[in-house]
């Protein structure tokens, strides 16, 4: 029977080579590039933070924001990327003048590439050196605690089941709030609390098999649908400022009709929400964290 220790190293051996395996896709902005290094990278982060008394603390503490850092330089060159995605598939299926998408598209491509001049400038600094530096000693010879020798069947679920209230909580939140940005807010650190119990339930599949499987694949579609929301959220807020600087009337009004889309996109999102929640809070999926 593995320790805790023992599952969680494989599961951060695995997230770090995925880590280094995408920089130079990243760098060349191959596509999925930058969406696997963010992902891997925030898979990294979020096991040290879910599973954080298998570490030792001091040694964990400074590579947890180090990746925090890398994440959010990452992720600025994602959302430009998914924006420059999203807009052009608007643009096509509104059948928008020539002239206005034209322009719109031709923003977003700046932004995007302005974004990954950004994150090749972080991946050539001191401090991401250091960082795979850090890494490499990390794999190496895992700063392990007392903790983690235990058995990961005793070890694991509790820690998924924490993950999971926190999911509740914020969901409890969100349902509760007095306004849509404060429900926003929740929905969005409901959504960061469903990946870190996604993580939680992947790195325990191992030992506990299809009930962690299937706890992970249901927090993954709260995650999904939640995440959609959020992108349309965030979508909508560049349109807006977009079009306040805009002065032609023509794609002004293409800005509208895009917020329009995308506020539709946010209200079918919830939807899905409302549906994958529903099973996601089954007894029988988190059956085995008790």
């Amino acid at each position: 029977m593995p320790s805790a220790g023992e599952v969680l190293t494989l599961s951060a051996r695995a997230h770090t080579a995925a880590i280094l395996h995408n920089d130079p896709r990243a760098r060349l902005d191959e596509p999925g590039g930058v969406h696997q290094m963010r992902v891997a990278t925030r898979r990294l982060r979020s096991l040290l933070q879910t599973f954080a008394p298998m570490f030792r603390a001091d040694e964990v503490a400074p590579l947890r924001t180090e990746l925090k850092w890398l994440a959010g330089e990452l992720g600025v060159a994602r959302d430009a990327e998914v924006m420059q995605a999203e807009i052009a598939t608007a643009i096509r299926d509104e059948d928008a003048p020539a002239d206005a998408g034209a322009g719109i598209e031709a923003k977003m491509d700046d932004a995007h590439r302005a974004a990954h001049a950004r994150l090749c400038g972080a991946l050539d600094s001191d401090r991401y050196h250091r960082l795979v530096l850090d890494l490499d000693r990390f794999v190496d010879d895992p700063p392990l605690s007392a903790q983690a020798g235990k058995r990961a069947r005793r070890v694991l679920p509790r820690r998924a089941d924490k993950a999971f209230a926190r999911v509740r909580s914020a969901v409890a939140h969100a349902r509760a709030a007095d306004t849509p940005q404060e429900r926003d807010r929740a929905l969005h650190d409901a959504r960061k609390a469903a990946k870190r119990a996604r993580y939680a339930g992947e790195a325990s599949a191992d030992s506990f098999g299809e009930p962690a499987a299937l706890f992970a694949s249901r927090m993954e579609d709260v995650q999904e649908q939640l995440g959609e929301y959020q992108d349309s959220v965030v979508m909508r807020a560049r349109l807006r400022e977009l079009a306040a600087a805009e002065t032609s009337p023509t794609t002004a009004f293409l800005y509208g009709r895009l917020d329009a889309r995308e506020e539709r996109r946010g209200e079918l999102a919830l939807e899905r929400f409302d549906g994958a929640w529903e099973a996601a809070t089954e007894k029988s999926v988190t059956a085995w964290t008790h």
